[in-house]
Parts: structure tokens; sequence; C-alpha cells
């Protein structure tokens, strides 16, 4: 028999309850046992084809929004892209992720806002007064990559990462200890370890000013 009629046999749950049936006849108990069985085994079926379904949708979703947004004219994508900056500035009054959205985006030049490097550092630093654990490693992550005033300031990155985790930030768990731990220097571990108990005395922001004052990293 192929193997496609097998699985269509074992899914059908006329069949499971029939069999279920006749092999329980002599004893009620046992066809209780069986009946709930063949039941569950039904129920599990139609929930496997659901989730089926809905993913399904879900892809064919997302695809007609890509072909929608493919469609628009250059006025329309700008247009769209303005609403959208309007809605995140709109949320990052109440929203600290939305308000790190706003900063990522005007770094990037997301949304079609013009790239402001100033504008979204002071978001970024408000997102992380706000609580923001993304907000830490983001900024750490300026910091790593150079984009701070110096190349590679892994210092002050280790420090910034260290507290993102520790405020459950966890996609950032790899890039910490994957990259960040295996190319920091011994000198730049003890500095970042000193950083991180001046941010835990006396906040996060205070200490990080400071620290980058007495050695010479900026924002430009």
């Amino acid at each position: 028999m192929p193997e496609d009629s097998k699985q269509a046999k074992l899914k059908s749950p006329d069949l499971v309850i029939i069999k279920a049936i006749n092999g329980a006849k002599k004893n009620q108990f046992k066809l209780f046992v069986a009946l709930n069985i063949a039941l569950l085994w039904t129920a599990m079926i139609l929930n496997q084809q659901s989730d089926n379904t809905k993913n399904q949708l879900t892809g064919s979703q997302d695809s007609m929004l890509q072909q929608t947004y493919a469609s628009l004219t250059s006025k329309q994508k700008d247009e769209h892209e303005k609403a959208q900056l309007k809605e995140l500035k709109q949320n990052s009054l109440t929203d600290p992720g939305a308000l790190l959205d706003l900063a990522n985006a005007y770094f990037y030049g997301d949304f079609g806002a013009e790239k402001n490097k100033d504008r979204a550092v002071k978001l970024m630093r408000d997102s992380v007064l706000a609580g923001d654990a993304r907000a830490l490693y983001m900024l750490g992550n300026l910091y790593f990559a150079g984009d701070m005033g110096r190349t590679h300031t892994f210092d002050v990155a280790y420090a910034l990462w260290t507290l993102a985790l520790e405020g459950g930030y966890e996609d950032g768990r790899t890039n910490y200890e994957n990259v960040l731990l295996n190319i920091i220097n011994q000198g730049q571990m003890i500095n970042g370890k000193h950083l991180l108990e001046q941010m835990r005395a006396f906040g996060v922001l205070e200490a990080l000013d400071d620290y980058t004052l007495q050695n010479g990293v900026t924002n430009e």
C-alpha cells in the first residue's frame, strides 16, 4: 500500500473510532478508554489542520502586503513612510520601545526620516532612562562599532551589554558571549567592569558621561 494511503488511513477520524469500537465491544471500560483516545486523536488532527491553514493564510497575507507595497508609486511610498514616522513619534511619547525605534529611524534614515545622529543618540538615551533593556544594548552597540568618537570602545560596550542582558534582553547574548568576550583585552575588561560598578552605583548615563569625558570619547 502506498505511504500516502497509509497516512490517510491513520488520519481518518471515522476509521479510528470504528476500529476502537470493534476492538472493545466485550468490555465497556475498554470501550470508554478507546473512544476517548479516538476523540483525542481526532482533535489533534483537526488542530494540526487548523494550524496549517493559519500559517498558509499568514504567508498569503504577508505576500499580499509586499506585493501591494511594491506596486505603490514613489510618491505613495513617501506618504506611507511619513505616516509611519508620524505614528512612531506619537507612540514614542508613551512607549519606550517605540522611542528606541524612533531613535533607530533617525540614526539609519528609516521611514523617510532625515539622518540625524545627535537626535538618534538623545532618543536612545531617553529610552535607557525609561528602562528599555534593548536601548542599553543598542547604545552599547554604537560604542562597540566605533560610532561614538573612537574605534571599538569595547569597555563601554561591555558595561552596557552586561546591563542589557541583566535587564532581560536575551537577543544580545550571542554577540556578547561569542564576539565581545573573545576580542576584549584584559585592560578593557578591567575598565569595563569598573564602569559597570559605577553605572550600578550612580546611574547608567551619569557614569557613562563621566567615563567617556575622562577618556576622550565623544559623540562626534
